[in-house]
């Protein structure tokens, strides 16, 4: 189980968007309950091209860190991204690389 509360702020006509969120889970196996957080960001670098990153982790252990570009390929329907990530003070073994398509289809409802 979960929880967590996002809150996101906005400048520069969305040009800059700066992501927060705090929250909890529950480990089953140690049964008890961790605080968990993330900060992000996306920064516009183009028409259609924006650098984003993030750290997140929880209230134990080393938090995590990435960092990649998301362009868009067709505007509001199709979008690219590539990241790299790993774990403040980890080394080769714990990076990531990952690639992603995303797909929207026209909202239903305005």
């Amino acid at each position: 189980m979960y929880a967590y509360v996002p809150v996101s702020f906005s400048w520069r006509d969305d040009r800059f968007v700066l992501h927060t969120n705090l929250g909890t889970l529950h480990d089953k196996a140690a049964q008890r309950y961790r605080m968990t957080w993330g900060l992000g960001t996306e920064t516009q670098l183009g028409a259609a091209t924006w650098l984003v990153a993030e750290t997140f982790g929880q209230n134990s252990g080393r938090p995590y860190w990435q960092v990649g570009v998301r362009h868009w390929l067709v505007r509001d329907r199709v979008q690219v991204d590539a990241t790299v990530g790993d774990r403040w003070g980890g080394d080769a073994r714990q990076r990531w690389v990952s690639v992603g398509l995303r797909l929207l289809t026209p909202r239903l409802l305005d």
